[in-house]
């Protein structure tokens, strides 16, 4: 019968550099996840939260504080990813994924390429002061108020309290109307009125607007004769609202304008 070396002794080296590479492999992962842990937590729950108070505090635009956090949070997500993998001594593999999420970043990006319009049509809209939350705007035959401007959308109420989501490029390629970018409204109101003491019921129109609050005294209501009909006289009303829908602000960037 042939017999030859024990097959423990020629498997033993192998099995030893298994149970090493085991034990090494444990020690990174657990290396990794603290370190993912802890940079993560200090990155996000401190520095970001810190720069978002600092932001809002400074009154720096609400949807501008909003892309701050969200930027903060994936930025905090992709550091601790970093140098955990760094101190855990995993370096190649963090090479091999750089080649495979760039091409994953190529496939990402020209199947969001929609999405990236919106994101980046939604810093134009901020950086250019188009509108700004609790203005009123119209667009494409519509109109509402800005509730909230996000990342991809903006948010806005209508006057039948409906809420709209816009896309942001929609509004970055069209024409939107802003009514209240310089602070104050003029609202004109048609009446048509039967032939009579037309000077005593432009007192009165005069009177009524002069009573609401949200109502300017100077420039003063005006009431103005546009037409005369063989039944009717035609009166056009014209009144400044300071503070339209309620504002009581108008932002650090608004605009000032004189009448007209």
């Amino acid at each position: 019968m042939l017999t030859g070396p024990p097959l423990v002794g020629q498997t033993g080296p192998i099995v030893d550099q298994l149970l090493t590479w085991e034990r090494g492999f444990l020690r990174g992962i657990t290396v990794f996840a603290v370190a993912l842990l802890v940079v993560y937590f200090v990155a996000r729950f401190v520095v970001v939260r810190r720069v978002v108070r600092w932001l809002a505090k400074e009154g720096v635009e609400p949807s501008v504080v909003s892309m701050a956090r969200l930027a903060g949070q994936i930025g905090s997500a992709v550091l601790a990813f970093g140098v955990s993998t760094s101190v855990a001594g995993f370096g190649s593999i963090t090479t091999a994924l750089s080649a495979v999420s760039g091409a994953v970043a190529i496939g990402l990006g020209l199947a969001a390429n929609d999405l990236i319009g919106n994101l980046l049509a939604g810093l134009y809209i901020i950086n250019e002061d188009l509108f700004e939350v609790g203005d009123w705007i119209e667009w494409e035959d519509q109109r509402g108020r800005v509730e909230r401007i996000d990342l991809r959308v903006t948010r806005l109420r209508t006057f039948d309290n409906e809420q709209v989501a816009v896309p942001n490029a929609t509004l970055a390629n069209t024409t939107v109307t802003n009514p209240m970018a310089f602070g104050r409204l003029r609202i004109s109101v048609q009446f048509d009125v039967g032939p009579g003491d037309i000077d005593r019921t432009i007192e009165i129109i005069q009177e009524e607007a002069s009573a609401f609050p949200e109502i300017m005294a100077e420039p003063a209501p005006s009431v103005r004769i546009t037409e005369l009909g063989d039944t009717y006289v035609g009166l056009k009303a014209r009144v400044w609202m300071s503070h339209p829908l309620g504002r009581t602000s108008t932002g650090s960037g608004r605009r000032t304008s004189g009448t007209c």
